[in-house]
């Protein structure tokens, strides 16, 4: 019969009570840890391209007869927290399991069907099962495309167990069964003895139990595919809900796209009995989007992150090819590159959303997301771009952090001037994506629908830009002199006075006309806010934007919509775009080409937000900002920076390029 065994500690440092190996999912709540994990792995040994991979979470308990020797495992749990009182993982996990002590293990099962499972071959390292069961670090996968690379991913599955151990029973297509379980602990004592951090399931020798018939039946694989038993996991009625909303909530977030490409099913069975009450299929999925995520606007902070799927699995499920010589709108639109170079085939959906952030999101071939960058600009945006095949589906793996929830170029970057290492590869791929991104977004909004139209009055409230004088660094103002009185707001920005005598004219003031490039309601050129755009009018009424709904109220799985705490109750922020007036002047300086924005507003701004972006021959172009004097500058914005009505606010900043740009800015508030 199968024991738990544990070596004794060698000579050597200890593993201590924090696993460093969990620390690369911190990021991640502890149901998208493990979703991801798991149906990674799945849809990485598929068997049959043609049909979809099914994954499955079911719940059960282990009878008190097989449990017996299984439950050795909780001895060593215990022994752990007596060591350590301080570390409060492991007294949460004692006393579960003190709490549970008379009760049958309880477990929940992964499986998956439609895959090769994990073959097994003694003193192989490069087997499935060895990568899996018997080593940290350490990554059998080597097909392209393939989802894992670092081997620290299976952390996720013991973090959810209440003693840190698992089983796993898998059986290739040719019929080979392994079974064998495993501990991820840390050092400890039992008595005067010392054990190591990670103990084995088995017949006690080490290795895998391959003869199915000493294999116990309630673990024996009766098809190719793999079952991973987490033990120790709470199933009280109130906790199987909590699972189902947030497991169901994860894979939507993460696997949208699979799913609707019929590459991936996923059940949830609560008892184990073979009957799922939740199956997310292509056929389901539609439905359950909109129950879980009735909101199309996406208002996701970027420090919280992609919280909504579903405008950008309306952009996919909507989306026509994109034809730039259209005479009807494209609201949804798909972008195709069979073979962009330093990438492969690529495809982007662009979705005109206008009351969201703007967004998209990124993913490889196995059609789980990655990341999902800002798009830097006001449009109204949700897009989703997809490596569909090609070099970079391998080849970005090296930007990724082991959760593989980023392409991180600075994970690369030392590698730019390397182009034959992957890792050179990878740095191409990510900034030939990122140009892609912008061209297409241009030709989204490339049309004939600017015109010029002339405005009364405009002359009375807006500035032209400075032109630039690139021999000396001087600038000619159109507009007047600037005081040689300044003064030093509290914010760090500076305020003009008028100079000279005031001047009374007796005679009628003729009307004054100025010239403004605007957008018309063309769809191809159509920008949404139009009257609260950079360089409208103060006084043209603001468009009001509409109420989000309420955030969820589940306190693990992040809300849809950000929360800002405190306060009487929830809140939650909106932007609301301020009219303002300004001009841009540049000058060289010691440490760089520096630009001033002269900006008037109507009414005092506390806390504005200020977006920055330049527009060359090609279209907009999004640049991010090295310096700037005022506020705190995030990518191309700078934030918190106060505004005075009734004098001409200074705001200096650098970009990172140090290249002249044509400038042009948006300001907003968050209430």
């Amino acid at each position: 019969m199968a024991k738990w065994t544990f070596s004794d500690a060698p000579v050597g440092m200890d593993q201590g009570p924090n696993n460093s190996t969990a620390e690369h999912f911190k990021s991640q709540d502890i149901f998208s840890a493990l979703v991801r994990e798991s149906i990674q792995n799945s849809l990485d040994v598929q068997l049959d391209k043609d049909k979809p991979v099914v994954v499955q979470y079911a719940f059960g308990s282990i009878d008190e007869v097989l449990g017996a020797d299984i439950r050795e495992i909780e001895e060593h749990v215990k022994a752990i927290s007596a060591d350590y009182p301080e570390s409060s993982n492991y007294q949460r996990m004692a006393q579960f399991l003190n709490e549970h002590e008379d009760n049958e293990i309880t477990y929940l099962r992964v499986s998956d069907y439609n895959t090769r499972g994990m073959d097994y071959e003694k003193d192989s390292k490069k087997c499935g099962f060895y990568s899996f069961v018997q080593s940290i670090g350490n990554s059998s996968k080597d097909s392209a495309g393939a989802g894992g690379s670092y081997g620290f991913g299976k952390a996720a599955y013991y973090e959810f167990s209440n003693s840190h151990s698992v089983l796993v029973s898998s059986r290739t297509p040719d019929g080979s069964t392994t079974f064998q379980g495993s501990a991820m602990l840390c050092t400890h004592k039992i008595g005067d003895k010392k054990y190591h951090w990670s103990g084995f399931f088995d017949d006690g020798n080490g290795e895998p139990i391959q003869n199915e018939l000493h294999i116990p039946e309630k673990f024996r694989r009766h098809e190719p595919g793999s079952d991973i038993y987490l033990l120790h996991v709470n199933n009280a009625q109130e906790e199987m809900k909590n699972y189902e909303e947030n497991i169901v909530r994860s894979v939507l977030l993460n696997f949208w796209l699979a799913i609707f490409r019929n590459k991936l099913e996923v059940l949830f069975d609560w008892q184990d009995d073979g009957q799922a009450e939740v199956r997310i299929s292509c056929d389901t999925l539609d439905e359950l989007m909109q129950k879980f995520f009735p909101n199309l606007s996406d208002y996701s902070d970027p420090f919280l992150g992609y919280c909504n799927p579903r405008p950008y699995y309306e952009a996919v499920k909507t989306a026509e090819p994109f034809d730039k010589n259209s005479e009807t709108e494209q609201k949804c639109v798909c972008f195709k590159n069979d073979q962009l170079k330093h990438v492969g085939k690529v495809m982007f959906y662009l979705m005109r959303n206008e009351d969201t952030k703007d967004r998209y999101v990124r993913m490889r071939q196995r059609y789980m997301v990655i990341d999902a960058p800002s798009i830097r600009g006001q449009r109204g945006l949700s897009g989703v771009l997809v490596c569909e095949e090609g070099i970079a589906n391998d080849t970005l793996r090296k930007a990724e952090p082991p959760a593989h929830d980023a392409w991180d170029i600075k994970r690369v970057e030392g590698f730019k001037n390397q182009p034959e290492t992957d890792e050179g590869k990878a740095y191409k791929a990510i900034k030939a994506l990122e140009r892609y991104v912008r061209e297409c977004i241009r030709d989204y909004f490339a049309s004939n629908s600017a015109r010029e139209v002339e405005i009364a009055e405009l002359d009375n409230f807006l500035y032209a830009t400075e032109s630039f004088d690139a021999k000396n660094g001087n600038t000619r103002s159109t507009n007047g002199t600037i005081s040689e009185g300044t003064t030093q707001d509290e914010n760090g920005a500076l305020t003009t006075k008028a100079n000279g005598p005031a001047m009374v004219n007796k005679n009628p003031i003729p009307e004054t006309l100025g010239t403004v490039t605007i957008i018309t309601d063309d769809p191809k050129g159509e920008e949404p806010g139009g009257s609260t755009a950079p360089l409208v009018p103060p006084n043209t009424p603001t468009t009001p934007r509409p109420t989000p709904p309420q955030p969820g109220t589940n306190p693990i799985f992040p809300p849809v919509e950000p929360v800002i705490p405190g306060g009487d109750g929830p809140h939650i922020p909106q932007r609301k775009f301020m009219p303002v007036s300004f001009k841009i002047l540049a000058k060289f300086e010691e440490d760089g080409l520096v630009y001033t924005a002269k900006i008037k507003t109507k009414e005092d701004i506390e806390n504005a937000v200020i977006i920055i972006s330049t527009q060359g021959e090609e279209g907009e172009e999004i640049i991010d900002l090295a310096w700037s004097q005022v506020g705190k500058i995030f990518q191309s914005s700078i934030r918190g920076v106060s505004l005075r009505s009734g004098v001409t606010n200074e705001v200096k900043f650098r970009f990172e390029d140090n290249i002249k740009h044509c400038i042009s800015l948006v300001a907003y508030v968050t209430e």
